[in-house]
């Protein structure tokens, strides 16, 4: 590519290229999602703190090559802050090593700045190429959120992964760890869920400060269609986790059925992994990521047979003075789904 390159801002009428830039810039990765516009559109489009005006893309010939996704939430760090988020940083492949992510991304943060937001966060993959960069531009990592990963479907498996990825004999005695679901589990409201929820998630660090706007985002008219399980004991939601069906690409090459099991909560001795997994689709894989400091967690996902392969690290940039992060270090750290998964 040797036109000049332009840098502006997202239009309305270039969604449907931003949708393809951003497939296409991750195709080179081991696995990720595959977005289609309708759920690119309520992923950001309809999520109350989505900047589409503040949105970096970069153009060549008057197309699209590469973009970054900036959204503002108010999140909990040393108290509620106003962060500004950074998803999606997408170059395509045949424009890459021409700076245009490092400009993209200073534009973004000099909008965040503008907009008096006090930090700015993203998630990047720690051994990635775009880590590098964002040390560059003074992000530093905070925390870190090891993936879980469980085989789920073996039909699906048998289908969909094994004729693409060769004979892997660990798939089959590993998809056989499943607990049974404990008695009085089953779906439930989205709005009694997510109060049961935050009541439990309380004080953890990374947490967002609901806002009725982001709670309606996030239950009703939810794109990904998700599974919302509880169980009840006492007459109350005392456990409770949300799968979220979605389409992986892998190696760019080939577009399986997988699911997000997050939001996990609950008291002592109720097992609400196993509940989400007894109303669990018929896909190929599930997937969680979940705090390092979160022994609890990590221990109901390893008892109901997922396994950890790989992870991601939470950067974050101060943009005002006084923001002191090195005590937040060793706090058990609320994964922000909608930008460590792609989906919340």
């Amino acid at each position: 590519m040797a036109a000049d390159i332009e840098y502006g801002t997202l239009r309305m009428e270039e969604i449907p290229r931003v949708v393809q830039v951003i497939n296409a810039a991750f195709t080179t990765n081991m696995a990720a999602i595959r977005r289609d516009e309708a759920e690119w559109r309520w992923r950001y489009l309809h999520h109350p703190g989505f900047q589409m005006g503040g949105c970096p893309v970069a153009r060549m010939d008057g197309h699209a090559i590469g973009c970054v996704m900036v959204s503002e939430m108010e999140m909990v760090l040393d108290r509620p802050r106003k962060v500004g988020l950074i998803d999606d940083v997408s170059t395509l492949p045949a424009a890459r090593g021409r700076g245009v992510a490092r400009r993209m991304m200073n534009q973004a943060i000099d909008y965040m700045r503008s907009r008096g937001c006090e930090a700015t966060a993203l998630y990047a993959d720690p051994h990635g190429v775009a880590r590098d960069l964002y040390l560059d531009l003074g992000y530093r990592d905070l925390h870190r959120f090891p993936f879980f990963f469980k085989p789920w479907d073996m039909g699906v498996v048998l289908r969909d992964i094994l004729p693409f990825a060769g004979a892997l004999p660990w798939f089959l005695p590993w998809s056989l760890l499943h607990m049974p679901a404990p008695r009085g589990t089953g779906r439930v409201d989205p709005e009694e869920f997510q109060e049961a929820w935050g009541h439990h998630t309380r004080g953890l660090a990374g947490l967002p400060v609901p806002s009725p706007a982001y709670l309606r985002w996030k239950g009703r008219g939810n794109a990904t269609h998700p599974i919302w399980v509880g169980v009840r004991h006492g007459g109350h939601l005392a456990a409770g986790a949300r799968l979220c069906p979605i389409r992986v690409n892998l190696l760019g090459r080939h577009i399986v059925r997988s699911a997000w099991l997050n939001d996990i909560y609950g008291e002592p001795g109720l097992d609400p992994v196993a509940a989400a997994l007894a109303h669990a689709p018929r896909v190929a894989h599930i997937m969680c990521v979940v705090s390092g400091r979160d022994t609890h967690r990590q221990w109901l996902l390893r008892r109901n047979g997922f396994l950890s392969v790989m992870g991601a690290t939470f950067m974050v940039k101060p943009l005002v003075e006084g923001l002191d992060l090195e005590p937040l270090r060793d706090r058990v750290w609320h994964p922000l789904q909608e930008s460590a998964l792609g989906y919340p």
